[in-house]
């Protein structure tokens, strides 16, 4: 049997091993200060490991707490402790470099990721899937046509779309939908939507003041020694209608 069979046949037989990691993923909330929903059961139960796989393991850790809305201070503070506990654990200067990285990219772990690998609790067993993952599944092409019959194209401005969309693509490649935090750097909305960098704050708080997502960070500088944080926004769904009085007024002056 497999590593990750192992593990799953021993939730699956042993009815103590869910309470424990709820519990563990509860703790972890609260240490975070995230929404439990928000942490995967897999990361609740990843374990200090060993000298060859620190490295690799830490940044996942980091992604993670940074994918959850963690404040950089206490995720710096959680990861420092759960680093501690590593035989041998990293230096500070090692882990700050894991961890600045981490912070500072858009990358997210799924399901097929090593993180999962060994402490997978089941996707029929794990709520985060059935909601972010299994439960959201509509395409970009269904968001944006809902975009369109809602009359917003007719309203927003250019950069305001393309930052729209970018939210979109990143939301399909993360595998979740709207309701959910998604941690990006104007970078990550330039690459992926085309908006100048320089535009992406304006496009967001443009898309916040029309209801259509809210900014819960914007990215400033924190604490001492720690990276930048990206963005934090959650989109509106389902889309709510552009005014109707607006976007007749656009379309009349568009016809002339």
């Amino acid at each position: 049997m497999s590593a990750r069979g192992a593990v799953l046949a021993e939730v699956e037989t042993d009815p103590v091993a869910e309470l424990v990691w709820q519990e563990l993923r509860q703790d972890l909330a609260r240490r975070l200060n995230v929404d439990v929903r928000e942490v995967k059961p897999c990361l609740a139960r990843v374990e200090p490991v060993t000298k060859g796989i620190r490295n690799e393991s830490a940044y996942m850790v980091a992604t993670e707490y940074r994918r959850m809305g963690a404040a950089e201070a206490v995720a710096w503070g959680e990861l420092s402790r759960w680093n501690r506990l590593c035989q041998p654990p990293l230096t500070e200067g090692e882990l700050h470099a894991v961890f600045k990285s981490a912070w500072g990219s858009s990358r997210t772990f799924g399901c097929r990721g090593k993180l999962a690998a060994g402490y997978c609790v089941g996707r029929e067993r794990c709520d985060w899937y059935a909601r972010n993952v299994q439960g959201k599944k509509r395409r970009v092409q269904d968001e944006v046509c809902d975009l369109m019959d809602a009359g917003w194209p007719a309203v927003l401005k250019s950069a305001e779309v393309r930052t729209y969309l970018a939210l979109l693509r990143l939301e399909k490649w993360r595998g979740v939908g709207g309701g959910a935090v998604i941690i990006a750097s104007t970078r990550d909305y330039s690459e992926t939507g085309g908006v100048p960098r320089g535009k992406v704050l304006a496009a967001l708080e443009g898309l916040e003041q029309r209801g259509l997502l809210a900014v819960l960070d914007r990215g400033q500088r924190r604490g001492q020694g720690l990276p930048p944080r990206a963005c934090q926004v959650v989109r509106v769904s389902p889309i709510p209608d552009a005014p109707v009085g607006e976007v007749n007024r656009r379309r009349e002056a568009l016809c002339g």
